[in-house]
């Protein structure tokens, strides 16, 4: 049993600068995606507004 815990506390370091990382990229991937939920939107305005545009120039 003492091996055990000692394998278990021989990694514990490991484990919690994994889990430091995966919680820094985790919060990276939510910035990334409302970055590009907003540029979505900004993007699906600017497409109405060319569409309307367009027509304009058709009549």
């Amino acid at each position: 049993m003492e091996k055990e815990l000692d394998a278990i506390a021989a990694s514990a370091p490991e484990l919690e600068i994994e889990l430091a990382r995966l919680q820094h990229d985790s919060t990276s991937d939510m910035r990334i995606a409302e970055e590009t939920m907003t540029e979505t939107t900004e993007l699906g305005k600017l497409l109405s507004e060319m569409e309307f545009n367009v027509e304009l120039l058709e009549r």
